[in-house]
């Protein structure tokens, strides 16, 4: 089970959460993927699993040229050892609870005009999708005539 390289190194004794065996026996990490441990005598040695494989961006995003009032969903897809966490950003700064696979914006208006990724984590790392555009048309009707602005 010792394979990889030690992460933490913990002193039995305390309450060490997530964590099952006895001393000289191996111990199951309970829910958290990617890890393994060992406990010897007093100590337990916890160790990244190296066989996990790092995230690859599935298919690339595409741009989007919409009008203000419509919703624009982009999925988000990836390879490599599960579980995956996400975080979107709007030029490159992230979204506050953007944290799914999928970013679903409703009633797009033109402050929401941009280039948009997605960083995708798991345990042996992270990867950044391209970016996609999304350009907002708003119609403009002075003097009866329509006038369509697009803002990026």
């Amino acid at each position: 089970m010792e394979s990889g390289r030690v992460r933490f190194l913990y002193r039995r004794g305390g309450n060490i959460p997530h964590l099952d065996g006895g001393v000289g026996q191996a111990a199951i990490i309970n829910g958290i993927p990617g890890f393994s441990a060992t406990i010897v005598y007093d100590y337990v040695r916890v160790f990244e699993n190296t066989s996990a494989l790092p995230p690859t961006a599935g298919a690339p995003l595409s741009s989007v040229s919409g009008t203000a009032g419509q919703d624009v969903v982009w999925p988000a897809a990836a390879t490599g050892t599960a579980p995956f966490a996400y975080q979107w950003r709007k030029n490159e700064t992230e979204i506050a609870g953007a944290t799914g696979s999928t970013l679903a914006l409703a009633n797009i208006q033109a402050l929401d005009a941009g280039v948009y990724d997605v960083v995708i984590m798991n345990v042996a790392g992270s990867i950044t999708s391209n970016g996609a555009t999304l350009s907002v048309s708003v119609p403009v009707a002075p003097f009866n005539a329509v006038v369509t602005i697009t803002f990026f």
